[in-house]
Order: structure tokens, then sequence, then C-alpha cells
């Protein structure tokens, strides 16, 4: 999803993101959010790949998704590969403000942090739904937001105005860096198969009869040299007669 227009801006209030796309995603009208909002596990990424995975391309460094809801159980701090979403604050509850439902959803602070345990400029605002039963609760939308100097945090030299828009293609993206993965790992599996037919045989090698022959012929002959010719015996016998 895309607008050229000037001025242009996807910022739903939180109201908005809680009563319109959040539930219809949960009660599966996703036709109605899908093309403004991609689904992702949110945790599966560092946070400076998630712009490119947005379906609406965006100037203002702040994208949305959703994502399945983390156990309750789980400590809470959220962890990826190279840090962890740590909580901070309290949750704010959203209220309904037009109708006689009053709270519809919380609102929680989280701040990424490092693998240097470091607190980075990345802010998250993660919706939860609380006006459907529990057992519904099963997404909540991620307000991403990059409080740093624009572009630092990109990888490769791109711009923001650069990353790809999403859409059909967010899916498509994701299933890239899998391609991608699996294929880095198919060529050092290939190379590591190599050098194992390279490797010198711990087998006995294999002779063959003619060089069992010449062997055994090469001992005989060296037996037959050592034994006393028959001149020589004759001799020793003359010798030894009385």
């Amino acid at each position: 999803m895309s607008n050229n227009r000037v001025g242009y801006r996807f910022s739903p209030t939180d109201e908005e993101l809680i009563k319109f796309y959040l539930k219809n995603k949960i009660l599966g009208n996703e036709w109605l959010v899908t093309d403004a909002i991609s689904e992702i596990n949110i945790f599966s990424y560092e946070p400076q790949f998630l712009p490119a995975l947005s379906k609406i391309k965006s100037n203002d460094l702040v994208w949305y998704f959703f994502s399945p809801k983390e156990s309750t159980k789980k400590a809470t701090r959220r962890v990826t590969r190279s840090g962890f979403w740590k909580k901070t604050g309290r949750s704010m509850n959203i209220n309904n403000k037009g109708g006689n439902c009053g709270e519809i959803g919380l609102k929680m602070t989280l701040v990424y942090i490092d693998d240097k345990v470091r607190k980075s400029d990345w802010l998250m605002y993660e919706y939860h739904i609380t006006c459907l039963p529990p057992d519904q609760r099963t997404y909540v939308i991620c307000k991403i937001m990059y409080k740093g100097e624009g572009g630092d945090f990109l990888s490769g030299g791109n711009e923001v105005g650069n990353f790809p828009s999403g859409g059909n293609n967010s899916s498509s993206l994701g299933h890239s860096f899998v391609a991608e993965s699996n294929s880095a790992r198919a060529t050092i599996l290939t190379k590591m198969d190599k050098r194992q037919h390279n490797l010198p045989s711990k087998q006995t090698p294999v002779v063959d009869s003619n060089t069992v022959r010449a062997a055994n012929f090469a001992k005989m002959y060296k037996l037959l040299q050592n034994l006393p010719s028959v001149e020589r015996q004759g001799k020793l016998n003359s010798d030894d007669a009385p």
C-alpha cells in the first residue's frame, strides 16, 4: 500500500489501531486490514530489518506490524538473535471515545537493547486488545519507531525512501531471507563435501595380482641367492673325504 500524494500519512490513532485494525485481524476480516499492515513474527528480526517488511513506504521512521501475541508466562524480555525488547514504564489504557465500551485495549512501551546491553534508538508500542475474550487475543499490533538520526540504522547504504513498500512483496522479501540463508548453507555443505572427498583415504589400498606376483618372485629370488652354490658344495664334500 502506498500513496504518492504530498502530505499523505498513514497515522491511525491508538483507538483506530485497536477497534479497526487489530479487531478485524483477529475476527478474520483480514481483507480490511492487510493492505496497510503486514503480519510477521516481530521477534524473528533485528529492528533495522523491519522497515523493509512494512506494507507502507514511509519517511516518518514509523512502521506497523501484526505479530502473534507472546505467551504471558514468558519473561518481559522479547528476545531476538542479537538483543531483546525490554518493557519500560507502565501500560496505558486505551478507551473507546465514541461508545460505552470503556477500555478496549492496552499500550505497552518497549525499548530495544542491543547485544552489548546498550539502550538503542529503537522504540516499540505494543497494542493489546482487551474488548475480546482472552482466548481470542491472539495478535498484537507493534508500532516500531526509530528515534535516532534518519538513515543511521540502515545497512547496505540504503536510504529510508528506498525501502520496499511491502504489499505483496513483503512476504516474498521474508522468504528471500530464508532462501538466501538456505543457499548459503547449501554452498557451505558442498564445499565441505568436496574437502571430504579430497582427504586421503584411510581404507587399506587395493593391490592388484601382478603386484603380489612380483613381490613373491622377489622373495623367492632372495632366498635362492642365500643358498650355497652346487660347485661350492662339491668342493666342501671333496675336502671332507679321507
